[in-house]
């Protein structure tokens, strides 16, 4: 019976030590992050050579690191290549650490592998992203700011004279765009949802009621806003280093747009008299196919900043414009509301570009 005992705990000690991969204590002597190379102090033992798989272990025995042994030096310095970012990051200078082999490339399904099978997955995985900020664009609509046009003939042949075309909100004070998105992760790719406001400065003309007289005048106000949603998939995403993250993009944008008109008559008295002569609003609703990339730029653990552009064509879109006139005052031309809408000229262009400058957090 003793006999069997020994024979049993000397063959299970074997065992282990057979199945056990290489393993000995090191400490990390440098690390580069752009070449993505860790040096290591070594017991003097030729353990490992040129081309082995090795994974570094903390003292806790929690997989840090896997890569390939690119130098054996002085049988005590050990030069490997790690080639994920995240695994680098994990990394510190001077730490005691514990070398194995990587049983990875064995095949087998034992726990170990399958630990760092979803250790790997997870560095893989896109994070899972907030983000708001400011949003410029070439617009994928245009319209015109217009005023009122005093009749020199009757009936005359338009009420309105376009100012000018507003076809890009860019910098603040005349434009004003904010955008917020959330990426959520599917696997290594995933899904982006986003939403953007944008307010377009006012325009107010004053001109003249009767091209004779001073008095009484019109004063015109076109005012302008814009809601728009998207949604994109996250095509590629490629982490060229620990802080920086290129991604490409495409997907569906929807925008609504709806551009106000007041012409109101007034006198400057005395006695001051005002009274409105039309209020309109014309409404534009457009589908566009977005592509884009972005670029994230981490700036802290999980606080970055993103720079993005991304092309919209407009592929169907729906105007539509109620209006009031006040009695009289389409001057009787044959339709006051279509002449209306032709000099706003609220309509989708064939092409638009958006650029965003957001802060985000992910994890």
């Amino acid at each position: 019976m003793k006999f069997f005992c020994r024979f049993f705990i000397t063959t299970f000690t074997l065992s282990l030590l057979i199945i056990e991969p290489s393993a000995n204590a090191a400490t990390i002597n440098a690390i580069s992050s752009k070449k993505g190379m860790v040096s290591l102090k070594t017991s003097a033992d030729e353990t490992f050579k040129a081309k082995d798989k090795v994974c570094i272990f903390a003292k806790n025995q929690e997989k840090l690191a896997c890569g390939g042994v690119l130098k054996v030096k002085d049988e005590s310095k050990l030069i490997m290549r790690v080639a994920d970012p995240q695994e680098l990051a994990k990394l510190k200078k001077g730490s005691s650490v514990t070398l194995k082999a990587d049983s990875s490339t064995e095949g087998d399904d034992s726990p170990s592998d399958s630990s760092a099978k979803m250790t790997n997955t997870k560095s893989k995985r896109s994070p899972f992203r907030l983000a708001i900020g400011w949003d410029s664009s070439l617009l994928p609509f245009s319209y015109n700011q217009i005023s009122y046009l005093p009749p020199e003939t009757t009936p005359p042949t338009t009420l309105w004279q376009s100012t000018k075309a507003v076809s890009a909100g860019l910098i603040p004070p005349p434009y004003l765009g904010i955008t917020a998105d959330i990426g959520i992760p599917i696997g290594a790719r995933g899904v982006s949802l986003g939403l953007r406001y944008q307010v377009f400065q006012p325009s107010l003309v004053s001109s003249n009621y009767d091209p004779t007289t001073f008095e009484p005048y019109v004063s015109t106000e076109v005012k302008a806003k814009a809601i728009g949603f998207w949604a994109d998939f996250l095509a590629i995403r490629k982490q060229l280093s620990k802080r920086f993250a290129l991604n490409i993009l495409s997907g569906l944008d929807f925008d609504s747009v709806a551009v106000s008109v007041a012409a109101t008559k007034l006198t400057d008295g005395p006695p001051a008299t005002s009274a409105p002569l039309v209020t309109a609003e014309g409404k534009l609703s457009i589908i566009s196919l977005r592509a884009g990339a972005r670029a994230d730029i981490k700036l802290f653990s999980v606080v970055g900043v993103s720079l993005g552009a991304t092309a919209l064509i407009p592929l169907v879109a729906q105007n539509t414009l109620t209006a009031n006139f006040a009695d009289g005052e389409g001057r009787d031309l044959e339709d006051p509301i279509i002449d209306l809408k032709t000099s706003l000229g609220l309509k989708k262009k064939s092409f638009g570009i958006e650029a965003l400058i957001t802060t985000y957090i992910s994890f």
